[in-house]
């Protein structure tokens, strides 16, 4: 099966009933909460966030988000999050 646009890419892992747990490293940027918000609503991943956590669990309010749903580890430095 050849895969050419991102909708065929998300149709194609939606399909798929393994879930993958992704890691997402310095997850309190607004932008990337959104995404692993989104991927996570879609089915594509469970997700494992790695950054601050008073400003991911922040940025996940803002979504609307019930902050239970996510797995949340606190690294408070970049070099925390590359130990964790």
């Amino acid at each position: 099966m050849s895969i050419t646009s991102f909708t065929e890419l998300v149709e194609a892992v939606q399909a798929d009933d393994r879930k993958s747990r992704i890691a997402v490293v310095a997850a309190d940027d607004s932008h990337t909460v959104e995404a692993v918000v989104n991927a996570q609503k879609e089915g594509i991943a469970e997700p494992l966030l790695i950054g601050r956590e008073d400003l991911v669990r922040q940025r996940l309010q803002e979504l609307g988000e019930d902050v239970s749903d996510y797995v949340i580890v606190d690294a408070p430095t970049i070099e925390d999050s590359l130990e964790a």
